[in-house]
């Protein structure tokens, strides 16, 4: 039968847990994780279990973060940040059920969408996204609405984000590069215009709101630096870059024709999609069908959403324990373990 379980994250910052499913959950407690029998149990017979465990719900009185004695559900906002403030950023709020699997709770193409799905109206997927649009506030007064009014756990961005100003490239991104430049996922390089302003006004925000950029962990109340290529990797189980990125696919196919390239992100995008439903439950079908009639420009909002998704899995990951910083104590990027790890030489399927 059931028995409760006690779990606790430990950190600077820690998270209890209750739960009384031990055998149906995805939520795999990590290194940082203890995990043991009560309250018929004492305190001395604690001891560290391998097992399934439901993540939810939690109640810390962390720095940071309200404690009114009440359960507070385990969640992730992943954001694929724009590194300007004339495109718009995907944005993805999943959340850990008492089953023990990770829930899609709302998903968007952008901050202005997802506020508004926020206040009720559903996404218009067909329709051209807007920038600018909220900033990083509204941002998580929207997903806390849309979590019952409980706190974001931890939120997960693809951005360059440091402790110190970004002039350049950081041991971050050489670190990333050097593990996974030969399958095609080396970073871009930052600068201190891009995403300059962009990242400091979002890590500064963050931070005034109690969410610490984190370089070691896992620890509520955490902001994290992800990277959605990689973790795609591991994910997917390939050994070289996908492609999916809409301005690419002259460069991906450069002998096809528009139409052609179209439908050929559309079905990496399924693939994706397909992939990441296998980790977070009720997704939305949200990728365009085949045959497909609109433009290709008009592609980049559903690849935008399928980042912050990634986004999203990868925070939930570090949660578990089972995800590795690359970079140093002023800046690191966050990539499921395992990544590093060649899995499979195969040729993505939907690519001829």
């Amino acid at each position: 039968g059931h028995r409760p379980l006690k779990a606790e994250i430990t950190g600077s910052n820690p998270v209890r847990a209750t739960t009384s499913d031990t055998t149906s959950g995805r939520f795999c407690p990590g290194p940082h994780v203890r995990v043991w029998l009560a309250p018929a149990l004492p305190d001395s017979a604690a001891q560290t279990v391998s097992v399934l465990c439901s993540p939810p719900p939690f109640e810390t009185c962390g720095e940071g973060r309200n404690c009114h004695g009440g359960a507070q559900l385990i969640s992730v906002l992943g954001v694929d940040a724009a590194w300007t403030d004339r495109r718009p950023s995907g944005v993805a709020l999943i959340r850990a059920g008492l089953d023990g699997l990770w829930d899609c709770a709302a998903l968007a193409p952008s901050y202005d969408s997802f506020v508004e799905l926020a206040a009720g109206n559903p996404v218009r997927w067909q329709e051209p996204t807007t920038t600018p649009g909220p900033g990083p506030r509204e941002l998580l007064a929207a997903a806390q609405r849309l979590l019952g009014g409980e706190r974001v756990t931890v939120v997960s961005v693809d951005m360059p984000l440091s402790r110190l100003d970004i002039t350049g490239r950081r041991e971050a991104d050489n670190a990333i590069s050097r593990t996974f430049g030969a399958r095609g996922c080396g970073t871009h390089s930052p600068s201190r215009d891009r995403p300059g302003k962009v990242s400091t006004d979002f890590h500064q925000s963050l931070s005034r709101l109690g969410y610490g950029l984190a370089v070691d962990g896992p620890r509520a109340d955490s902001l994290i630096e992800v990277y959605p290529a990689p973790a795609l990797l591991c994910l997917l189980g390939y050994s070289y870059r996908i492609p999916y990125k809409v301005s690419r696919t002259l460069r991906y196919w450069p002998a096809l024709g528009r139409q052609e390239r179209a439908e050929r992100i559309i079905r990496n995008f399924n693939g994706i999609h397909e992939g990441l439903s296998k980790v977070i439950c009720g997704i939305p079908p949200f990728v365009p069908r085949l045959p497909y009639s609109g433009t290709l420009s008009s592609l980049k909002r559903y690849e935008d959403a399928l980042d912050s998704l990634v986004c999203a899995w990868v925070g939930a990951r570090y949660l578990e324990g089972r995800a590795e910083a690359f970079g140093d104590d002023d800046a690191a990027i966050w990539v499921p373990t395992g990544a590093g790890s060649r899995a499979s030489s195969r040729p993505l399927k939907t690519v001829i």
